[in-house]
């Protein structure tokens, strides 16, 4: 007996924003290197593709690995700026697509405690 449910919810499927992957690109001065294969990571024509073959799919948004994380890519201020571009981005997804996101999880630039701390109570 099989069972059909209406809603299933992705909770760990990697997005790369475009603006954070440019931006991690142009902090490199290269590309971002063999993420680039995976273009469903940025992509959004191909994610929804994809998303559409299932009825009722969602996902919550977590950000993939580009070349690197935030803080791998420069010093402490360099990798705040970059979480923050990746937690905008994140959230302007969830709101313009709330139908295919249904929430997105934030990023702590882990490189500065002080920032961290202070970006969770923010």
């Amino acid at each position: 007996m099989s069972k059909s449910y209406g809603l299933k919810i992705d909770v760990f499927p990697h997005i790369i924003p475009v603006k954070f992957k440019d931006a991690v690109a142009k902090a490199l001065n290269k590309p971002t290197g063999g993420r680039d294969q995976m273009p469903g990571l940025w992509d959004l024509d191909i994610r929804f593709r994809l998303m559409d073959k299932y009825e009722g799919y969602v996902q919550v948004l977590t950000l993939g690995k580009t070349a690197g994380t935030p803080e791998d890519v420069g010093d402490t201020q360099k990798s705040l700026d970059l979480t923050r571009l990746a937690n905008d981005e994140l959230a302007e997804l969830v709101l313009k697509y709330p139908d295919r996101f249904s929430a997105a999880v934030a990023n702590l630039p882990m490189n500065d405690m002080d920032a961290a701390r202070i970006s969770v109570y923010c």
